[in-house]
């Protein structure tokens, strides 16, 4: 015969036993649940860079991002017609040659006023260089990008070629 101690203690380890079967179940489940959970977040994150990309891409603007100094980390296609410019030209370099010497302060007045206020933006006209057809009048709009910290990393924005209306308005 055992004694009472050992047949409560066994009783008492074969409770514990359950309970952590049943605790290792139920994280099982809320691990499968967060997996789906993120799975299904993945997806519509990756729907929604395809639109954001698609949108991008068959814009009439040149749309584009850049960093704090203004230098561009990606360029749509657009600016191969406004510019003649290939968007690989564009991006990851000092902006200031393709800027009008004239335009130049403005640019970087208005990206460290953008900076200073932790904004952007809206139809700042700069010309740029073109390949082929001189300088362009384009109409800059941008907003900030910030990291998850908070912290202001660069802009996002468009530029809009104005160079036609703006000769009309002189004229």
């Amino acid at each position: 015969a055992l004694p009472a101690w050992l047949w409560w203690g066994l009783g008492g380890g074969a409770a514990l036993l359950l309970g952590t079967v049943a605790g290792i179940g139920l994280l099982r489940r809320q691990v499968a649940e967060q997996t789906r959970h993120l799975t299904a977040g993945r997806e519509e994150f990756a729907r929604s860079e395809a639109r954001y990309r698609s949108l991008a891409e068959n814009s009439a603007d040149w749309v584009w991002s850049a960093d704090l100094r203004g230098w561009r980390d990606y360029s749509n296609q657009r600016v191969m017609g406004i510019l003649g410019i290939e968007p690989k030209a564009v991006c990851g370099v000092d902006p200031a040659p393709f800027i009008h010497p004239e335009d130049l302060p403005l640019f970087q007045a208005t990206l460290a006023q953008a900076l200073a206020a932790g904004g952007g933006w809206l139809a700042v006209p700069i010309r740029w260089r073109s390949a082929a057809r001189g300088w362009r009048v384009l109409e800059a709009s941008a907003s900030p990008v910030f990291d998850a910290a908070g912290r202001q990393v660069g802009f996002q924005g468009m530029d809009r070629d104005v160079t036609e209306r703006r000769e009309a308005e002189l004229e």
